[in-house]
């Protein structure tokens, strides 16, 4: 454990001064932009007690229930098409992978710190009332520390992973993809673990979306009294703003599932120890306690 931190020293180093380059900038960004949006409704507010078009964070999610958002059934591509997207992405992060992390962590910070700007302006000014709006502010800061950043460091420095996973990136502008297949560090293997890898990648930016999207539209509705003067924008933010403890609990299953695929742990279990347990129940199903011995 303490060897597996050590070689991840620079990788939260470079978290943390990232996280403290954003915070202060980002943050005075989100008031910034908190004030100017609220500007009308701060002159149509009384002067003194909380506005009148406060909200708890339950009436905001009321206003996110009743919205309708028409979902017209997205368009089935066939398993080529699929797959050919599939192939794109992972050769694309074969190329781009340190800048793929390292753009994952800035817009993170750079996002939540412009959130608590937002929400620290209007909590201030008395549009956001209740203790529901600080947990949900609390719960975005977690969001980051707890899940983002962890995940990042995992995809930088998987646990199980080829063994010159951390040189493919190199080895793959200078040689191509033909050079890792005939150096041997391409095959089926491999190339399951790398899907493996990048499936968990695309979910942890999948949280990110809807955590994103989810403090756009709560920051939207803020200030307005009317649910049908929200812009397009925030209706469409609206599918994806989390609501309820349901919503924040599969954030967090998709989290878990993110990490322990980036870190390659999912892979491992899937192909090496899920086998045996099958395997194991089997044989207990056919010839009970005593076959297992």
């Amino acid at each position: 454990m303490l060897q597996e931190l050590m070689s991840r020293t620079l990788d939260i180093y470079i978290a943390l001064v990232t996280g403290f380059a954003t915070g202060i900038p980002c943050t005075l960004l989100g008031i910034a932009i908190d004030r100017l949006s609220k500007k009308r409704a701060e002159g149509q507010a009384p002067q003194g007690g909380v506005p009148q078009n406060s909200l708890t964070i339950e009436q905001a999610i009321q206003v996110r229930v009743n919205i309708q958002v028409s979902v017209g059934g997205a368009a089935r591509g066939d398993q080529l098409v699929w797959g050919m997207l599939i192939a794109a992405t992972c050769i694309a992060y074969l190329f781009l992978r340190q800048q793929v992390l390292f753009v994952a962590m800035v817009s993170t910070f750079a996002l939540v710190w412009i959130w608590i700007g937002v929400a620290a302006h209007s909590l201030y000014r008395g549009y956001f009332r209740g203790v529901g709006w600080w947990l949900y502010m609390i719960g975005m800061l977690a969001f980051v520390a707890v899940g983002v950043v962890p995940i990042i460091l995992a995809a930088q420095t998987p646990q199980y992973a080829p063994t010159n996973f951390a040189a493919w990136q190199a080895f793959a502008k200078d040689y191509g993809i033909d050079g890792l297949r005939r150096s041997g560090e391409l095959n089926w293997q491999s190339v399951t673990w790398l899907l493996s890898h990048v499936t968990g990648v695309a979910l942890m930016f999948a949280a990110i979306r809807d955590a994103v999207l989810s403090m756009f539209f709560y920051a939207s509705v803020s200030g307005r009294s009317d649910q049908n003067t929200v812009d397009r924008l925030p209706l469409w933010a609206a599918r994806h703003a989390i609501k309820s403890v349901r919503g924040l609990v599969w954030l967090v299953v998709i989290l878990v599932l993110a990490y322990y695929l980036v870190d390659g742990s999912a892979y491992v279990f899937y192909t090496q120890k899920f086998p045996v347990l099958v395997n194991e129940l089997w044989t207990y199903v056919l010839y009970g306690a005593r076959g297992l011995r």
